[in-house]
């Protein structure tokens, strides 16, 4: 781990970045969003509505998939009737600018609907590196075949780890595809998914913010140990 992490780096990897508190409430979608909106309208004054799959049952997850997405130039914030969520939109705009405007429109959220609990607070952060060669000499880890005349083509690596009450899902993709500004792009794809499911705060409070730092502070230390120090001095790094 760096002694010291970064506050910025350029050119920042980063092509999606989200925060997400889930939560338990008594109103419906329409009703949430319709409490919600006045409070939101002046900084977000764009409305998206997506069509969603009717049956949940089949995938939990689904019932998390946000049916409203309000929205300006800077940022996205997804809300329904259990879930929030806010997104950096086009670039990543620093923990400095991005955290207070979470932690205002989280209290805005919890003091115009009633909020039973907190359920799940997750931070997701994925990166994309325009390499293709081995992962190992990007990455401080190694994948190693024990069989002869075989080559590693197409590298991923996926785990999850653990300690005390977070939950950090890894996954790194070699020869990952994405489409940017029009063009499809080839590379390395770092998608980290740090959550906290046990012991949460029972409303928005102090709490719960302390809670979101933690998480970015582990994604961010993570990230930064993923990769090799010659690799690094690709990047132009301020603390």
């Amino acid at each position: 781990m760096m002694s010291r992490l970064p506050k910025k780096i350029s050119p920042n990897p980063l092509i999606s970045s989200t925060i997400e508190v889930r939560f338990s409430s008594t109103l419906s979608s329409d009703e949430t969003l319709s409490a919600i909106r006045p409070k939101f309208d002046n900084e977000f004054p764009n409305l998206h509505i997506r069509d969603l799959p009717i049956n949940e049952d089949s995938n939990p997850e689904l019932n998390y998939i946000a049916q409203y997405i309000l929205s300006n130039d800077d940022y996205l914030v997804f809300i329904d009737k259990n879930v929030i969520a806010f997104e950096n939109r086009r670039e990543y705009h620093l923990w400095d600018n991005y955290f207070p405007l979470v932690i205002k429109y989280l209290q805005i959220l919890s003091d115009t609907i009633s909020i039973k609990e907190i359920t799940r607070v997750g931070l997701r952060y994925v990166s994309f590196f325009n390499v293709v060669n081995k992962l190992s000499d990007s990455f401080n880890f190694d994948f190693y075949i024990p069989l002869e005349d075989y080559k590693l083509e197409n590298e991923l690596f996926r785990t999850q780890l653990c300690k005390e009450d977070t939950n950090i899902l890894l996954h790194i993709v070699k020869n990952a595809e994405i489409t940017r500004n029009g063009l499809l792009e080839k590379g390395t794809l770092v998608d980290i998914d740090v959550s906290q499911l046990l012991h949460l705060p029972t409303s928005v409070d102090s709490e719960l913010f302390q809670i979101i730092n933690t998480l970015h502070s582990e994604e961010k230390n993570l990230f930064f140990s993923l990769l090799r120090e010659e690799f690094l001095k690709k990047f132009n790094l301020e603390y």
